[in-house]
């Protein structure tokens, strides 16, 4: 995942927000994005690939305000600010969500989305690819559905739409790529 630049594979158009799906490194795409999503468990906030690669491109800028919080309930969002401090990402802010495998992956979409909502450009991961694969969602199937329906939903709901939302997998990923690709288009095309 670190260091590849974001590729995207294909852009669906949704009312006046682009939908990119690709692969590469969520903290290097192609152009620069307000927020990246990077989901945490409550008991560890450091552990994880995107953690790591975030930890990699900009040091200690957003871990010690995620370090002073405490509690935190699943689905959860909450934004750590970069203040415009220079770091080797193509990233503003870390919205980081709260998936302790107590909810759907179409939840921890939803929760991501609606928290980036201010948002122009968003780039979520692929959740549940890593360590958590499997656990909840049973197989790659599952998941890009997951992923399409929680994107559905909050592309139907009121809030106001980022103008770029896009989903960044890592090149192992081709496949689930492919996948989410087909299902948003079968849910943005009926």
């Amino acid at each position: 995942m670190e260091g590849e630049v974001a590729s995207y594979g294909v852009s669906q158009m949704y009312k006046n927000s682009f939908i990119y799906v690709g692969n590469g490194d969520l903290t290097q795409t192609r152009h620069r994005v307000n927020a990246i999503v990077c989901p945490i468990s409550s008991s560890d906030y450091s552990s994880g690939e995107i953690n790591q690669s975030i930890k990699s491109k900009s040091g200690d800028i957003y871990f010690p305000k995620l370090n002073q919080r405490i509690n935190l309930k699943d689905l959860q969002t909450f934004t750590v600010k970069g203040g415009g401090l220079p770091h080797l990402g193509n990233f503003d802010d870390v919205i980081f969500v709260v998936d302790n495998l107590a909810s759907s992956v179409e939840d921890l979409v939803y929760s991501s989305l609606v928290a980036s909502r201010d948002c122009n450009q968003v780039c979520l991961p692929l959740f549940r690819t890593g360590s958590n694969r499997g656990v909840i969602e049973k197989n790659d199937d599952e998941l890009a559905f997951g992923l399409a329906v929680g994107l559905d939903s909050f592309l139907k709901s009121e809030y106001r739409l980022p103008n770029n939302i896009n989903f960044i997998g890592e090149r192992k990923d081709s496949h689930l790529v492919e996948l989410l690709i087909n299902e948003i288009k079968s849910l943005l095309n009926p």
